[in-house]
């Protein structure tokens, strides 16, 4: 079982159609599981979302100078709040920014509709995210 899911803002948790991602949060918060967010959105713009969906672990990548593609952002996000990397799970739309969670051991759900991503999981609705999650 997971102990954290790693969202990505823009592009899996907003634009939020029809409530779906909130109620997708709301269901994985329910199982016990914690939410975070790794986004490469502005601060301004990242709090806005996180607390719409009510999410206090999260990094704003640019404010620390590092790209969602370098491996120590995820680092730094599992040791500041205590996961292990087999624990996490994160959910990304764009296929460059999984590699990197990837190698550190971190399991990894593309959200989108491109072919042949190297993912651990490929959905292409977040309401599937519940499946990806129940199953590990």
């Amino acid at each position: 079982m997971y102990k954290c899911i790693i969202f990505d803002f823009l592009g899996v948790l907003h634009p939020d159609v029809n409530n779906r991602a909130k109620n997708v949060v709301k269901e994985i918060k329910d199982l016990g599981i914690e939410v975070g967010g790794i986004t490469n959105l502005g601060q301004s713009s990242a709090d806005k979302i996180a607390k719409e969906f009510n999410i206090e672990k999260y990094y704003v990548a640019p404010e620390m100078n590092l790209p969602k593609t370098d491996s120590t952002i995820y680092e730094k996000f599992i040791n500041e709040y205590g996961f292990l990397p087999v624990e996490c799970l994160v959910i990304d739309d764009l296929p460059d920014n999984l590699i990197a969670p990837s190698s550190l051991g971190i399991k990894t759900v593309y959200l989108g509709k491109k072919v042949g991503v190297e993912a651990d999981y490929v959905i292409s609705q977040i309401s599937e995210l519940l499946d990806v999650v129940r199953s590990g």
